[in-house]
């Protein structure tokens, strides 16, 4: 089985704005970037970036650690699950409550 380092996007990439003001955007884009990696690094907790679909895009070193180890959590196809059937459900249904949550609040 890959490790999760080998399976998960490293970096959220920018925006392709295009235009006038699109050398701007990508520059505050790159920065918005920067930042947020920064803040994961920083992070000593495992943290874990889900885009709407659930999908992981971004981690820190802790919580690549915490998937390497595949012993309570594991990646397949990007998406996170428990190794035993009772928590991944119960991981699942929690996710599934985050994004609607998510989506009642936009």
């Amino acid at each position: 089985m890959p490790s999760a380092t080998s399976t998960f996007l490293p970096a959220l990439r920018p925006s392709r704005a295009r235009g006038v003001a699109a050398p701007r955007a990508r520059a505050v884009s790159r920065r918005s970037v920067r930042a947020s990696r920064q803040l994961l690094d920083d992070a000593e907790d495992a943290v874990l970036v889900l885009d709407g679909g659930l999908q992981v895009i971004d981690a820190n070193a802790a919580a690549i650690v915490l998937l390497d180890d595949g012993e309570r959590l594991r990646l397949r196809h990007r998406r996170l699950f428990a190794q035993h059937p009772d928590e991944d459900a119960k991981l699942q249904a929690l996710l599934r409550l985050i994004v609607l949550k998510r989506e009642n609040v936009e």
